[in-house]
């Protein structure tokens, strides 16, 4: 393992074997692995654990994590600022300046 985060791990993997590697981690829909470049998505393991195939063969993986709806809030969010700041304007140029 040469990076562990809360959200991705990274590292190498030495196979005698084609097989799975398997995470003691939960399974969620917002993990993404990339092995040798190779994006691959994970399955559920074992009731509700991670795994993903690696071949036979030494291989760099990497385990990412996003949260469902990450990507959607952000956009709404700065849709969200935009307006905040078109609306400002427009009610800075409607008000008179004070005297």
């Amino acid at each position: 393992m040469s990076r562990f985060e809360q959200n991705k791990i990274e590292g190498t993997i030495e196979n005698n074997e084609d097989g799975w590697l398997f995470f003691t981690i939960p399974f969620d829909e917002g993990w993404t692995a990339i092995v040798d470049g190779q994006k691959i998505k994970p399955v559920r393991a074992q009731f509700g654990f991670t795994a993903i195939p690696v071949k036979k063969e030494n291989s760099v993986l990497s385990l990412e994590f996003t949260p469902a709806g990450s990507k959607i809030g952000a956009y709404v969010s700065l849709l969200a600022l935009l307006l905040v700041f078109v609306l400002g304007y427009f009610d800075f140029k409607r008000r008179p300046l004070a005297k």
